[in-house]
């Protein structure tokens, strides 16, 4: 059977947890630190979380077991964060050898209850300091695991809790404030440490901050875990820098809502092509849309006729059984600002939030002008995600020409055709560009036909009519490695990043291969926003195919 390198990694992973030797947990204490209800890691119902229940674990995540009983799925849920998945192996595993102490719901003994309410702290300053090893994290909060947050008040304070030149630096270039007895005149430091044994790929995003009737300070964080994760740890520190210190024995504390983003499982369309029969200025409105009924009283009462959004989503009475829409309209006066569906993401309470974001083209770069156009964004949620009527609400935000957002050329093989070939040619130079024409292609074009991107050159010429070719050659460097594209992302700044990857297949021998790959990416043009001479290609390899998110 064939494996590549990261099948092998997980099963030897799996492995790994299920032959750790017995260290059962006591009931009663296991239920007084979570809940009386549910007994964290105890899968099999005898009262108990230790190694037998590791290994029940284990083989659910490859699947080769079911987990029964009433309460087992909320009993794996280890990290307590609405998913079971290797995160929780991780965690079960540093839980039995005693490297933290509480797993599941956990009681917030360092942050008190709170309902969101209180004075919004104006002026501050948000920025995350690196990555470390649990034992700098003693250094920063006196423990090894868990979430903590605390005040940085004076120099004294910060010398014995940060002490960290490599910190000074990057808040100095980050926020501008430099650390020094001045700064701690006029203003102090909540850091929150993240050291959950989730870090890699978690995401904390700084909502608002507040302060109660005491004068303590609260901060609010979306968090944001990706569906796979591994059991590396790392710390992340998210220093908030606040105006004034007038509360230097007061607390800080943090408070955060779990977030998932579900951009990838949904089907998003956005369009140009609607057609509006109303009067005056096109409406501005978005919704979530669970029936055809429902469809046609907010859309199409309105005189708002999405056909081609209709047309390549099958929006009828079937589409809805299966799953339900979110919608946004979005004016423009101007041919040149494109919009489109940047994430979509859904809370712990099921609160669902899809971002549209807005780019104008760079002027010059591309033809544009005056002429009024809508917009009509659109996303299909299946069902089993989330239940609509279960869904406590929902919002579409736009964000305005952010300079670090990241455009997504959605579905290889849908929108952007891929494809990946060992040529017969010696290794040459790595090599990437991006042609919008045959003739700019030029001697290439032989090798797009030989290699299978282009069958011939009257398909090159429909092909390029709509869509810019991307073209890498990468080093073939051994008989058993492929290679492939996973994603590419268009930057504001005119940056096409490309991920690719190598495969590699174990039952094939290793063997020194001087020949090249070609790798090559039919892309939209209206994709891209920017002409080819505007467009800078980075390419960042992953080593083998791993879940990219």
């Amino acid at each position: 059977m064939k494996k590549n390198r990261i099948t092998a990694g997980l099963t030897a992973f799996l492995l790994s947890a299920s032959c750790m030797a017995a260290m059962p947990v006591n009931a009663d204490e296991t239920k007084e630190t979570n809940t009386s209800e549910i007994i964290y890691g105890d899968l099999n119902s005898d009262g108990n979380a230790d190694v037998t229940d590791l290994s029940i674990l284990s083989l659910y995540l490859i699947g080769d077991t079911e987990l029964k009983g009433d309460n087992a799925l909320e009993a794996a849920d280890i990290q307590y964060d609405g998913t079971v998945n290797l995160s929780d192996l991780a965690a079960f595993r540093q839980y039995l050898s005693k490297k933290t102490d509480v797993i599941g719901k956990k009681k917030d003994t360092q942050n008190p209850e709170t309902d969101n309410t209180g004075a919004e702290v104006k002026g501050y300053i948000t920025t995350e300091f690196g990555a470390g090893t649990p034992e700098e994290l003693a250094v920063w909060t006196g423990k090894v695991a868990g979430t903590s947050t605390r005040f940085v008040s004076s120099m004294e304070e910060y010398n014995e809790k940060i002490g960290s030149e490599d910190f000074a630096a990057q808040l100095k270039r980050t926020t501008g404030f430099e650390i020094g007895e001045e700064f701690f005149e006029n203003h102090r430091l909540a850091v929150m440490t993240d050291n959950s044994m989730t870090g890699n790929g978690v995401i904390f995003e700084l909502t608002s901050v507040k302060t109660d009737e005491n004068g303590d300070v609260h901060l609010y964080y979306n968090k944001s875990v990706p569906e796979f994760q591994t059991e590396l740890g790392c710390i992340a520190h998210h220093v908030v820098v606040l105006p004034d210190n007038p509360h230097t024995q007061n607390e800080a504390y943090s408070h955060f809502t779990q977030v998932k983003n579900i951009t990838n499982r949904c089907k998003i369309f956005n369009s140009t092509g609607v057609i509006y029969k109303g009067k005056g200025m096109y409406p501005e409105i978005s919704g979530m849309i669970t029936s055809m009924e429902q469809f046609d009283k907010e859309i199409t009462a309105k005189g708002i006729d999405p056909a081609e959004t209709v047309s390549l989503l099958g929006i009828s009475d079937e589409f809805f059984e299966d799953n339900f829409l979110l919608f946004q309209t979005k004016y423009e006066g101007d041919l040149r600002p494109k919009n489109r569906v940047l994430s979509v993401s859904i809370d712990s309470d099921n609160n669902i939030e899809m971002n549209v974001s807005r780019i104008e083209k760079p002027k010059g770069s591309v033809s544009g002008g005056e002429a009024e156009t809508l917009w009509f964004h659109a996303v299909a949620v299946p069902k089993v995600l989330v239940e609509p009527e279960n869904v406590k609400s929902f919002k579409s935000t736009v964000t305005e020409n952010e300079s670090n957002v990241a455009y997504l050329v959605r579905g290889i093989g849908v929108d952007s055709s891929a494809s990946a070939v060992r040529t017969d040619n010696d290794f040459r130079m790595p090599y990437s560009r991006i042609f919008d024409s045959s003739a700019q292609l030029g001697t290439g074009m032989a090798d797009a036909i030989k290699y299978g991107c282009i069958k011939d050159e009257a398909e090159a010429e429909e092909m390029f009519k709509a869509h810019e070719l991307l073209v890498i050659r990468v080093p073939a460097e051994m008989s058993n490695i492929s290679y492939k594209i996973l994603d590419l992302r268009l930057m504001n700044n005119g940056i096409l990043k490309v991920l690719y990857c190598k495969i590699e297949d174990t039952d094939k021998p290793a063997e020194t291969d001087n020949k090249e790959w070609l790798l090559t990416a039919w892309i939209p043009k209206e994709e891209l926003m920017y002409s080819a001479d505007h467009i800078t290609v980075m390419l960042y390899c992953n080593d083998y195919d791993t879940p990219v998110r």
